[in-house]
């Protein structure tokens, strides 16, 4: 649903919004945004100082289209991330939790005029302070300034203080300069018009060779990179393989450059649309630099082409072609990786090489089935790592020499006992095999280095080992996000919180848009007492949409440990509609908070869960049981679990060690006591 057009334009700090003109700029270079995310801004703008419920938001952006809420909470963190507004300081954009969102900042408005909005647009991205043009063009025309202070189109005579010149630079890639004029003219206005008029063509020209002459990007540091999925040119004809098989080929193969960092093809996955627009998805990634590519297949063969888009600028830098036969997919993700990748290479002044990818197999089906394996295991959740093991057994069924799909089943299990209930001695059991044989075919497997200082730390509990192993994940490869937030995790969990910040950081910069990094950072701040920053974090996680329990659960502990807990009790309402308690129970939470406050419900929540254990069982409700009694102070049934939960080796026992919500816990000597005799040395 269009907005209503009210000819005005709207002023808050660096801003300015012209719905007229779908022009935000800043400072007056043009930001870019999604037409819906620039829509809901526009109407958040002229509402500033009240409440726009999500309802509404819903209704005017996307009228009779089926949305879920989710999409507004996406939209409202698209537009903050345009506006640089974190939603900690919220600058811009308050959040009214369950309600909407209001628009805080002072705002200006006028009313457009012909003409005066004309030149405004004419004049695009001059910056006011330090004159230059930054809009792409080589040529600029006089101006001088108002008393209004905006730009005008200079009369025949100007005061040589006001005056500009410009000149072609030398680099194409810069910002064409402009500086004052030195020396008044005194000549008629006809002679200056005809004077400026040759200056500018010689301009033109000269500024269109150096445009036109290849020359390799330069870069400080190495240029972020995001390598999208292919897009068939003809919609009915898309294959998968060739979709994230080449795209994967050309990551691994840009990923040996020094000068380029490339994000995982995890990052990327989701980004399958075929009229999704590129530079938004490079937005989203924050990288410098989007890799697009289409496909056709004709006649056996197949054509990529490839462009390569400048986030910033939103141009084209290059464009490259590729054709070879498309009957071994494997040969085809070689030759396309190699023949794109070196001409791309070229482009950031380095000379490649030809590269085969390693993949561990030669069998295309079970490599299928491997990358299969690997997108469930990634998303975190019980059924989708059995599934997971099912799929690295049919490769493994195929290739049984497969290293990769032994490291791969063995993470799988791992993933089952840490977030789908399994007893740690049934998924260990199955996980150590298949990883004793991914060592044995291949004991430089970064992943299986990986999976070995999980189960090492988290079950072994020879803490120190399992370090060591995710280290030596990180030196075999160093663009191994999971294993560096795994590392992160647990270092941070032996109370090194600041060596574990510092490594969520480089994973979050390998792998931006993961929500899992996301979440771990967020934890690692909450184990660090910063609760505040934690909090700001985790609404930071929700807005990517992430794991809505998980953040719920976190948001209520993190309110109680700094003392808020009206909001904590809130938040513990919210963890369980998430997860879906039955009514009945969260009107007893809330009875329960009425009549005798907040420690009266925790107690109730830990009596309920207490009433489903099972004398003898794994129990995987124990670590919320010894939580919940550690912060009302009930030691005796928080011992009474911990020492049963010693029994079975339960994974989230080293948590124990640092979580601020077993500070009491860990202050009287019982607990001490029943770790040494578990065997476990702090």
């Amino acid at each position: 649903m269009a907005l209503t057009n009210n000819g005005k334009i709207y002023e808050f700090a660096d801003f300015r919004l012209d719905p007229a003109e779908n022009l935000l700029l800043r400072n007056g270079e043009a930001i870019s945004m999604k037409p819906k995310a620039f829509s809901a801004l526009v109407l958040l703008v002229e509402n500033h100082g009240n409440l726009v419920e999500k309802s509404e938001l819903m209704n005017r952006i996307w009228g009779d289209s089926f949305v879920e809420e989710s999409a507004v909470s996406k939209c409202v963190w698209s537009i903050r991330a345009a506006l640089g507004d974190g939603s900690k300081d919220q600058k811009f954009i308050q959040t009214v939790p369950k309600r909407g969102y209001r628009f805080v900042s002072e705002v200006a408005i006028s009313q457009s005029k012909n003409g005066d909005h004309a030149i405004e647009a004419s004049a695009g991205a001059f910056d006011h302070e330090h004159p230059k043009f930054v809009a792409g063009s080589n040529v600029l025309p006089i101006h001088s300034r108002s008393n209004a202070g905006h730009l005008n189109l200079a009369s025949e005579t100007i005061a040589a203080t006001e005056r500009f010149v410009s000149y072609p630079v030398s680099d194409p890639h810069e910002a064409l300069h402009i500086v004052p004029a030195s020396n008044p003219l005194r000549r008629s206005s006809k002679y200056y018009a005809v004077a400026i008029l040759v200056f500018l063509v010689m301009g033109v020209a000269g500024g269109y060779y150096l445009l036109n002459r290849p020359s390799p990007i330069a870069t400080i540091g190495p240029a972020r990179i995001a390598v999208l999925p292919l897009k068939p040119v003809a919609a009915e004809n898309r294959d998968a393989i060739i979709e994230f098989a080449v795209a994967e080929s050309l990551i691994i193969k840009l990923s040996m450059s020094p000068n380029l960092s490339v994000r995982p093809l995890s990052d990327v996955r989701k980004y399958v649309e075929l009229d999704r627009d590129p530079i938004e998805a490079g937005k989203e990634l924050n990288t410098d630099y989007v890799l697009s590519s289409n496909y056709q297949v004709i006649d056996g063969k197949i054509r990529v082409t490839s462009q390569l888009f400048n986030t910033a600028t939103r141009k084209t830098e290059a464009t490259f072609k590729s054709e070879s036969g498309a009957e071994n997919k494997f040969e085809l993700q070689d030759a396309v990786a190699n023949e794109i990748g070196n001409a791309l290479f070229k482009q950031f002044g380095q000379t490649g090489e030809s590269f085969t990818a390693k993949r561990g197999t030669e069998n295309e089906a079970a490599y299928r089935l491997y990358l299969q394996g690997q997108y469930l295991v990634e998303k975190k959740k019980g059924p989708d790592a059995i599934r997971a093991i099912e799929l690295f057994d049919q490769a493994l069924e195929i290739d049984p020499n497969y290293a990769n799909a032994w490291a791969g089943k063995a993470n799988a299990h791992c993933t089952s006992a840490h977030v789908g209930g399994i007893e740690p001695k049934v998924a260990f059991a199955s996980a150590k095999p298949a990883l004793k044989r991914a060592f044995e075919l291949d004991p430089n497997s970064a992943e299986a280095h990986a999976v070995r200082g999980i189960i090492t730390f988290d079950y072994d509990w020879k803490f120190e080992e399992g370090l060591e192993h995710l280290r030596r994940a990180r030196e075999l490869d160093p663009n191994h996000e999971w294993a560096r937030r795994a590392y992160a995790r647990r270092v941070t969990l032996i109370g090194r919180t600041d060596e574990g910040l510092a490594e969520i950081k480089t994973a979050i910069d390998i792998s931006p848009s993961s929500v899992f990094n996301q979440f771990d950072y967020a934890d690692i701040l909450y184990q660090a007492r910063r609760y505040d920053e934690a909090i700001a974090q985790l609404q930071r996680v929700l807005e990517m949409d992430g794991p809505a329990t998980w953040v719920s659960n976190r948001m209520w502990v993190n309110y109680h440990m700094k003392g808020d807990y009206e909001r904590a009790y809130t938040w513990f309402l919210k963890f369980h509609e998430d997860i879906r308690t039955a009514p009945a129970e969260i009107d007893a939470y809330r009875q329960a908070y009425a009549m005798s406050g907040w420690a009266s419900v925790l107690k109730l929540n830990a009596k309920n869960l207490e009433a489903r254990r099972r004398e003898g069982q794994f129990d995987p409700f124990a670590r919320p049981v010894i939580q919940l009694t550690a912060l009302v102070g009930d030691y005796d049934a928080a011992f009474d679990y911990l020492k049963r939960s010693v029994r079975f080796q339960e994974l989230w026992i080293p948590s124990m060690f640092h979580d601020p919500a077993y500070d009491g816990l860990r202050q009287d000597p019982r607990f001490g006591k029943i770790l040494r005799e578990a065997g476990i040395h702090m």
